[in-house]
């Protein structure tokens, strides 16, 4: 029988769902406008108007966060990876 509890098992169906969204995000940018002046955590000053793009595809694929292998699909880099909302 399919239910929630049985696919909340899926701990390796959970890894690949979550590496398919790191290689092919939903939605690949975010562009953002500061409606007002502002100041960043690190102190970097964000003018009114100023605009800025993530790019969630681009960041999927960066070395500096996926060390060198950022490109191959491996779902085992989630294994031990605590759950952000968990």
């Amino acid at each position: 029988e399919i239910s929630y509890d049985t696919v909340s098992k899926l701990r390796y169906a959970h890894c690949v769902a979550l590496e398919v969204l790191r290689l092919h995000p939903p939605v690949t940018n975010d562009p953002r406008y500061a409606v007002r002046d502002d100041v960043l955590p690190d102190g970097t000053s964000v003018p009114q108007g100023s605009g800025m793009d993530l790019c969630f595809y681009a960041m999927g694929r960066l070395e500096e966060i996926w060390g060198e292998d950022a490109l191959d699909f491996r779902p085992e880099r989630f294994w031990d990876a605590k759950e952000p909302c968990a």
